[in-house]
């Protein structure tokens, strides 16, 4: 549970926004990837559903990641996340690199990084 005796540290607001702008971030890809297959599949006049199966994965993937980083990211940013949400998300973000997206890839480190601040693990008390 929080520890809401504490001053809330301000690498929380860092953290919480690294993680708001990856969410966005992997919606973004996630809604691109969706366009461009119903592009495909248009412009092929349906052939292109036979590629269904290989672009259901990064559709999955990102939008997966960008539901729960932007889940993440707004509770942090109105004081009500957790540390385990921070960790789950900023994984999420790294494992995006299977689909070559790097920026995901630093945004998660950077925000892992921040997270394993002793101020930030003694907020949540997990010292």
């Amino acid at each position: 549970m929080n520890n809401h005796s504490q001053q809330k540290p301000g690498v929380l607001t860092a953290i919480s926004i690294l993680i708001l702008v990856g969410g966005a971030w992997a919606g973004l890809i996630a809604f691109t990837i969706t366009l461009s297959f119903f592009a495909f599949t248009i412009g092929t006049l349906g052939v292109g559903l036979l590629a269904g199966p290989f672009v259901a994965i990064p559709i999955i993937l990102w939008g997966a990641a960008a539901v729960i980083a932007l889940i993440n990211g707004i509770k942090g940013l109105t004081g009500s996340g957790s540390y385990s949400g921070f960790l789950t998300s900023s994984i999420i973000l790294i494992i995006c690199i299977l689909g070559c997206d790097v920026v995901s890839l630093v945004l998660g480190i950077i925000s892992l990084i921040l997270l394993m601040q002793e101020d930030v693990k003694r907020y949540f008390g997990r010292t």
